[in-house]
Parts: C-alpha cells; structure tokens; sequence
C-alpha cells in the first residue's frame, strides 16, 4: 500500500483544506482490507481514479457514488468496499471549509454519500482525466490544489461572511476535547443557544451537541493510540457516564468496541489524521 498526504502550499486554499490525501492499492491488499471512515468533523471529497467501490452503513444499505463524491457522514461509521485496484485521492475541508465550496446550509447534504455533480452543478470528467494522466503523487496532488483554487476563487466567498463567532465556538470545542457545555459556550459567545445551533447547522451540518459528541470520540482515540490502557479510563477521559455508556456510544459512532478497535485499529481515518 502506498499513503500520501500533504498540506495545501497556497494559504487561500489551507485556509478551508486541511489535508489532500492518496492512497494506492494492490487488488489482492484491497480484498483483505475493508476500513471504516468515522465521523471527524470534517467532509471529506473523495476522487477514485482506480475500480469502484462501495459504502456500507452500519444498517447493511449499500451506496455506489460516481468517482467524485461528498461523505457527508456526521454522526456515524461508515464500510468502505474496495474490489480490484485502489487509486483513491481525498481532500479533507476544515470544518468551515465545505460550506464556501458549496454555498449552501451544510445540512442539507449531512448523513448521505453524494455525488459532487450532483451539488455543484459541473461535471468532474475533465478533473478525473487530468488527475488520472499526471504519472507523480505529487503532482496529482499539485493539480488537485490548483484546482480547488480555482474553485474557491470563482465562488467569489469571503471568509468575512462566516462568522466568526461560530468558528471560534469550533476551536473551544476541539480544545476541550467535547467537554465544554452548550449552554456555556452559547454564553461565552453572547448568543442565544438557538442561534447557535442554527449557525452550526448551516456551516457544519451538524448541531452543537454532535459536533461535541464527535470531539469526545476522537480525543478518547487519540488517548488509545498514545497510550493502550484500561477501558474504564477511556470512559473517564471522554466523561461519559459510565463504562457501559462510553461503549455504546463509540460503537455507534466507530462501528465496534474500543477492545476490537485496539485490536485490530482499521479506520482509514487513523491514516490520514497521523
């Protein structure tokens, strides 16, 4: 397996894009492999440029997007089906980077698998032949950025336009690990709680609530990651109620239990956030 990631160069573009990533495969290594994509906070935009795959959510129902297409899961795991060669690039948006790329409520795409023709209106043909001829990683990844450049560019969006309030409500969340209280983070903010949930919903796509949920998740994985230990202290560290609450909600939201997960530690997320 081949795993590239890098940083946009163009500070326009890393302002909204947190991370361009690749990922090659074997056919044999594929049919092996079946990772899970979680909930991060993020959006990811996905461009295949090897055979087709599948998503499978936690109910067994199957999506098969086109090449280029949105994961706009927030609030659960999805199984990711490769068959034959994988040749996948990603570009992972900063939690505020996906509504200027769109320009719509973030909401109305959350907990679907989209096809990005589908949301902006142009067709990806062009781009999925450019990448697929450049024969470097990196220079696929350079197009991809020049690319999004562009894209944002025409859009015409002023990062004035988001709030900045609500990007700052964002931050102390990720700092506090989830742990930081709606109600107070409302009252930090000198908002109502209902305007808060309201500008969450349309720049992220997810309520304030959520996005905490997701934050207390990923700070338990990186404490699994960092330091293997005992279940009890997980729950601990995520402030859950309890052992038995701490495993419900990561199953639901990772797809096993934190023991299968540090057994066998197959999120295709692990990759990329490293």
């Amino acid at each position: 397996m081949m795993f590239y990631s890098c940083q946009p160069a163009d500070p326009a573009v890393r302002t909204y894009v947190q991370t361009i990533w690749y990922i090659s495969q074997s056919g044999g290594e594929a049919v092996k492999m079946n990772p899970r994509m979680i909930p991060d906070g993020r959006y990811h935009m996905v461009i295949n440029l090897g055979d087709p795959h599948r998503y499978v959510d936690k109910n067994g129902n199957i999506t098969i997007p086109r090449r280029s297409h949105i994961n706009a899961k927030q609030t659960e795991y999805v199984k990711i089906e490769r068959f034959g060669h994988v040749e996948i690039m990603g570009i992972v948006f900063r939690p505020h980077g996906f509504y200027p790329f769109v320009r719509m409520p973030v909401s109305e795409l959350t907990g679907v698998i989209c096809n990005m023709e589908d949301i902006v209106s142009e067709s990806f043909d062009q781009l999925e032949e450019q990448l697929a001829g450049i024969p470097s990683v990196q220079g696929k990844c350079l197009a991809l950025e020049r690319w999004l450049k562009d894209r944002f560019h025409r859009t015409a969006y002023s990062y004035t336009e988001l709030r900045r309030e609500i990007t700052y409500a964002a931050e102390w969340m990720v700092r506090s690990s989830g742990a930081l209280r709606v109600r107070e983070l409302a009252d930090n903010l000198n908002l109502h709680e209902r305007t808060l949930e309201r500008q969450f919903k349309t720049y992220f796509g997810v309520t304030p609530k959520q996005y905490a949920n997701v934050q207390r998740i990923h700070a338990v994985l990186r404490h699994m990651l960092a330091k293997p230990g005992p279940m009890i202290d997980y729950a601990a560290i995520g402030e859950f109620y309890d052992q038995a609450h701490f495993t419900r909600v990561f199953k639901d939201m990772v797809g096993v239990t934190p023991k299968v997960y540090m057994h066998n530690r197959d999120l295709l997320s692990d990759l990329y956030n490293t």
